[in-house]
Protein backbone atom coordinates (compact mmCIF):
# COMPACT_ATOMS: atom_id res chain seq x y z
CA UNK A 1 0.00 0.00 0.00
CA UNK A 2 2.33 2.26 -0.53
CA UNK A 3 1.34 4.43 -4.13
CA UNK A 4 -2.38 5.03 -2.35
CA UNK A 5 -4.18 7.82 -4.15
CA UNK A 6 -7.25 8.94 -2.07
CA UNK A 7 -10.47 10.86 -2.80
CA UNK A 8 -12.90 12.10 0.50
CA UNK A 9 -16.39 12.72 -1.62
CA UNK A 10 -19.00 11.53 -1.38
CA UNK A 11 -17.01 9.18 0.86
CA UNK A 12 -14.08 8.58 1.80
CA UNK A 13 -11.87 6.48 -1.72
CA UNK A 14 -8.50 4.67 -1.87
CA UNK A 15 -7.47 3.97 -5.06
CA UNK A 16 -4.08 1.19 -5.14
CA UNK A 17 -2.70 0.36 -8.18
CA UNK A 18 0.05 -2.85 -8.43
CA UNK A 19 -2.01 -4.16 -5.53
CA UNK A 20 -1.29 -7.84 -5.76
CA UNK A 21 1.95 -9.46 -6.29
CA UNK A 22 2.30 -9.16 -10.20
CA UNK A 23 2.62 -13.37 -10.90
CA UNK A 24 -0.67 -13.83 -8.26
CA UNK A 25 -2.55 -10.79 -10.07
CA UNK A 26 -1.83 -12.12 -13.37
CA UNK A 27 -2.65 -16.15 -11.70
CA UNK A 28 -5.65 -14.56 -11.07
CA UNK A 29 -6.71 -13.19 -14.19
CA UNK A 30 -5.98 -16.37 -16.23
CA UNK A 31 -7.62 -18.46 -14.12
CA UNK A 32 -10.94 -16.38 -13.75
CA UNK A 33 -14.31 -17.91 -14.67
CA UNK A 34 -14.86 -17.72 -18.16
CA UNK A 35 -18.54 -16.39 -19.03
CA UNK A 36 -19.85 -20.18 -19.62
CA UNK A 37 -18.32 -21.26 -16.50
CA UNK A 38 -20.75 -23.65 -15.02
CA UNK A 39 -19.34 -22.62 -11.32
CA UNK A 40 -21.03 -19.39 -11.83
CA UNK A 41 -23.29 -19.29 -8.42
CA UNK A 42 -25.77 -16.28 -9.40
CA UNK A 43 -26.50 -14.75 -13.10
CA UNK A 44 -28.43 -11.46 -12.24
CA UNK A 45 -29.71 -10.71 -15.19
CA UNK A 46 -32.37 -7.72 -14.20
CA UNK A 47 -34.06 -4.62 -14.63
CA UNK A 48 -31.08 -3.54 -11.72
CA UNK A 49 -28.15 -5.15 -13.16
CA UNK A 50 -26.34 -7.65 -15.57
CA UNK A 51 -23.98 -9.67 -13.79
CA UNK A 52 -22.31 -12.47 -12.71
CA UNK A 53 -21.60 -13.64 -9.20
CA UNK A 54 -19.49 -16.57 -7.60
CA UNK A 55 -19.05 -17.05 -3.67
CA UNK A 56 -18.59 -20.76 -3.27
CA UNK A 57 -14.68 -21.35 -2.05
CA UNK A 58 -14.93 -25.03 -2.83
CA UNK A 59 -15.28 -24.43 -6.04
CA UNK A 60 -12.45 -21.44 -6.22
CA UNK A 61 -8.95 -22.58 -7.90
CA UNK A 62 -5.99 -22.28 -5.65
CA UNK A 63 -5.16 -19.28 -6.65
CA UNK A 64 -8.53 -17.77 -5.50
CA UNK A 65 -8.74 -19.58 -2.18
CA UNK A 66 -5.60 -18.63 -0.84
CA UNK A 67 -6.48 -14.97 -2.04
CA UNK A 68 -9.79 -14.83 -0.60
CA UNK A 69 -8.32 -16.21 2.56
CA UNK A 70 -5.57 -13.59 2.79
CA UNK A 71 -7.97 -10.78 2.16
CA UNK A 72 -10.02 -12.36 4.71
CA UNK A 73 -7.58 -12.61 7.87
CA UNK A 74 -6.68 -10.65 10.62
CA UNK A 75 -3.37 -9.10 9.65
CA UNK A 76 -4.99 -7.77 6.06
CA UNK A 77 -7.95 -6.28 8.39
CA UNK A 78 -5.60 -5.12 10.60
CA UNK A 79 -4.00 -3.11 7.97
CA UNK A 80 -7.29 -1.54 6.85
CA UNK A 81 -7.78 -0.32 10.14
CA UNK A 82 -4.33 1.13 9.95
CA UNK A 83 -5.56 2.60 6.25
CA UNK A 84 -8.85 3.84 6.91
CA UNK A 85 -8.80 4.61 10.73
CA UNK A 86 -11.95 2.23 11.50
CA UNK A 87 -11.61 -0.14 14.23
CA UNK A 88 -13.11 -3.16 15.20
CA UNK A 89 -13.11 -4.37 11.29
CA UNK A 90 -14.43 -7.41 10.60
CA UNK A 91 -14.35 -9.43 7.75
CA UNK A 92 -17.15 -11.43 6.20
CA UNK A 93 -15.32 -14.63 4.73
CA UNK A 94 -18.37 -15.62 4.10
CA UNK A 95 -18.79 -13.39 1.40
CA UNK A 96 -21.84 -12.60 1.41
CA UNK A 97 -22.66 -10.55 -2.07
CA UNK A 98 -18.77 -10.58 -2.54
CA UNK A 99 -16.79 -13.25 -4.05
CA UNK A 100 -15.95 -13.09 -8.49
CA UNK A 101 -17.55 -11.05 -10.05
CA UNK A 102 -17.99 -10.82 -13.61
CA UNK A 103 -19.85 -8.16 -16.16
CA UNK A 104 -19.57 -8.69 -19.64
CA UNK A 105 -20.54 -6.68 -22.80
CA UNK A 106 -23.64 -4.95 -22.11
CA UNK A 107 -23.34 -5.79 -18.41
CA UNK A 108 -24.04 -3.01 -15.99
CA UNK A 109 -25.38 -2.38 -12.83
CA UNK A 110 -27.71 0.69 -11.65
CA UNK A 111 -26.83 2.98 -9.14
CA UNK A 112 -27.23 2.03 -5.93
CA UNK A 113 -26.51 1.99 -2.09
CA UNK A 114 -25.20 -1.06 -0.10
CA UNK A 115 -26.83 -2.73 1.88
CA UNK A 116 -26.46 -1.18 5.28
CA UNK A 117 -26.61 -4.13 7.46
CA UNK A 118 -25.32 -8.00 7.23
CA UNK A 119 -28.92 -9.81 6.76
CA UNK A 120 -27.34 -13.39 8.34
CA UNK A 121 -24.85 -11.45 10.87
CA UNK A 122 -26.71 -8.58 11.97
CA UNK A 123 -23.21 -6.45 11.49
CA UNK A 124 -23.07 -3.26 9.84
CA UNK A 125 -21.13 -2.58 6.95
CA UNK A 126 -18.12 -0.54 6.62
CA UNK A 127 -15.99 -1.16 4.00
CA UNK A 128 -15.66 -2.31 0.33
CA UNK A 129 -12.74 -3.27 -1.36
CA UNK A 130 -12.75 -4.29 -4.77
CA UNK A 131 -9.89 -5.73 -7.01
CA UNK A 132 -9.69 -5.73 -10.82
CA UNK A 133 -8.74 -8.89 -12.87
CA UNK A 134 -9.51 -7.54 -16.10
CA UNK A 135 -6.09 -7.06 -18.64
CA UNK A 136 -6.09 -4.69 -21.54
CA UNK A 137 -9.23 -2.92 -20.56
CA UNK A 138 -9.98 0.18 -22.77
CA UNK A 139 -11.67 3.37 -21.33
CA UNK A 140 -13.41 3.60 -24.52
CA UNK A 141 -15.60 0.21 -22.89
CA UNK A 142 -17.05 2.56 -20.18
CA UNK A 143 -16.90 0.23 -17.22
CA UNK A 144 -16.02 2.63 -14.57
CA UNK A 145 -17.03 2.64 -10.73
CA UNK A 146 -18.93 5.74 -10.52
CA UNK A 147 -19.56 7.65 -7.42
CA UNK A 148 -22.41 9.89 -7.13
CA UNK A 149 -24.01 11.99 -3.87
CA UNK A 150 -27.16 12.01 -2.94
CA UNK A 151 -29.71 14.87 -2.96
CA UNK A 152 -33.86 14.14 -1.17
CA UNK A 153 -32.97 10.36 -1.59
CA UNK A 154 -31.79 10.08 -5.13
CA UNK A 155 -28.30 10.59 -7.26
CA UNK A 156 -27.76 13.70 -7.42
CA UNK A 157 -23.98 14.38 -9.08
CA UNK A 158 -21.17 12.06 -10.27
CA UNK A 159 -18.33 12.75 -7.83
CA UNK A 160 -15.68 10.28 -8.80
CA UNK A 161 -15.20 7.99 -11.36
CA UNK A 162 -12.52 5.28 -10.60
CA UNK A 163 -11.38 3.23 -14.24
CA UNK A 164 -11.26 -0.71 -13.53
CA UNK A 165 -7.31 -1.17 -14.42
CA UNK A 166 -6.05 -4.37 -14.01
CA UNK A 167 -4.56 -5.18 -10.82
CA UNK A 168 -6.17 -2.19 -9.40
CA UNK A 169 -7.82 -1.81 -5.76
CA UNK A 170 -10.71 0.60 -4.71
CA UNK A 171 -11.49 0.72 -1.10
CA UNK A 172 -14.61 2.67 -0.30
CA UNK A 173 -16.25 3.20 3.19
CA UNK A 174 -19.65 2.33 2.76
CA UNK A 175 -21.82 4.34 5.23
CA UNK A 176 -23.22 7.37 4.57
CA UNK A 177 -26.04 8.09 1.70
CA UNK A 178 -24.17 8.18 -1.38
CA UNK A 179 -24.25 5.63 -4.79
CA UNK A 180 -22.51 3.97 -6.57
CA UNK A 181 -22.34 1.80 -9.40
CA UNK A 182 -21.81 1.22 -13.48
CA UNK A 183 -25.04 2.88 -14.73
CA UNK A 184 -24.22 2.34 -18.33
CA UNK A 185 -23.51 -0.52 -19.93
CA UNK A 186 -20.34 -1.93 -21.32
CA UNK A 187 -19.29 -1.63 -24.74
CA UNK A 188 -16.81 -4.17 -24.75
CA UNK A 189 -16.33 -6.53 -27.29
CA UNK A 190 -17.73 -9.69 -26.94
CA UNK A 191 -14.97 -11.96 -25.20
CA UNK A 192 -13.85 -8.83 -23.40
CA UNK A 193 -14.98 -9.04 -19.45
CA UNK A 194 -14.88 -6.50 -16.87
CA UNK A 195 -13.38 -9.44 -14.19
CA UNK A 196 -13.32 -8.17 -10.16
CA UNK A 197 -12.99 -10.12 -6.81
CA UNK A 198 -14.84 -8.38 -3.64
CA UNK A 199 -14.57 -8.22 -0.12
CA UNK A 200 -16.95 -6.74 2.41
CA UNK A 201 -16.06 -5.39 6.02
CA UNK A 202 -18.13 -5.09 8.96
CA UNK A 203 -18.33 -3.69 12.81
CA UNK A 204 -20.16 -4.53 15.61
CA UNK A 205 -22.33 -1.88 16.49
CA UNK A 206 -26.13 -1.79 18.31
CA UNK A 207 -27.03 1.42 16.06
CA UNK A 208 -28.77 1.14 13.11
CA UNK A 209 -29.49 -2.44 12.86
CA UNK A 210 -33.07 -1.31 11.69
CA UNK A 211 -31.01 -0.20 8.19
CA UNK A 212 -31.73 -1.79 5.17
CA UNK A 213 -30.77 -5.66 4.70
CA UNK A 214 -30.82 -5.30 1.23
CA UNK A 215 -29.44 -2.87 -1.88
CA UNK A 216 -31.18 -0.32 -2.76
CA UNK A 217 -31.70 0.57 -6.66
CA UNK A 218 -31.49 4.08 -7.93
CA UNK A 219 -33.99 3.93 -11.33
CA UNK A 220 -33.00 5.52 -14.50
CA UNK A 221 -35.10 8.12 -15.44
CA UNK A 222 -36.52 5.61 -18.07
CA UNK A 223 -37.52 2.97 -15.58
CA UNK A 224 -39.22 5.99 -13.18
CA UNK A 225 -41.78 6.07 -16.25
CA UNK A 226 -42.64 2.34 -16.11
CA UNK A 227 -45.15 2.04 -13.27
CA UNK A 228 -44.48 -2.04 -12.66
CA UNK A 229 -40.81 -1.45 -12.54
CA UNK A 230 -41.48 1.13 -9.69
CA UNK A 231 -43.64 -1.14 -7.90
CA UNK A 232 -41.13 -3.73 -8.39
CA UNK A 233 -38.32 -1.93 -6.95
CA UNK A 234 -40.53 -0.83 -4.16
CA UNK A 235 -41.16 -4.34 -3.08
CA UNK A 236 -38.05 -5.48 -3.04
CA UNK A 237 -36.99 -3.20 0.00
CA UNK A 238 -40.14 -4.32 1.94
CA UNK A 239 -38.95 -8.43 1.04
CA UNK A 240 -36.38 -10.18 2.79
CA UNK A 241 -33.33 -11.34 1.68
CA UNK A 242 -33.39 -14.47 -0.06
CA UNK A 243 -29.76 -14.81 -2.41
CA UNK A 244 -27.52 -12.47 -4.39
CA UNK A 245 -28.06 -8.36 -3.93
Amino acid sequence: MSSIEFIDTPTRIWIIDDFLDADLANQLSDEFYSYDDERWLTRNNSEFEEKLLSTHWDWYPKSFYKTFFDLTSVDFTEELEGLTGIKGLIADYGLHAGGMHLHASNGRLNLHQDAKVHPKLGLVRKLNLIVYLNKNWQDAWGGQLEFWDDKDGEPNTLSASVEPRFNRAVIFQTDGDFWHGLPEMIAAPNGENRESIAVFYYIKSDEGLDMPTRAKFALTEEQKMNPELVAKSEERMRTAFKYGR
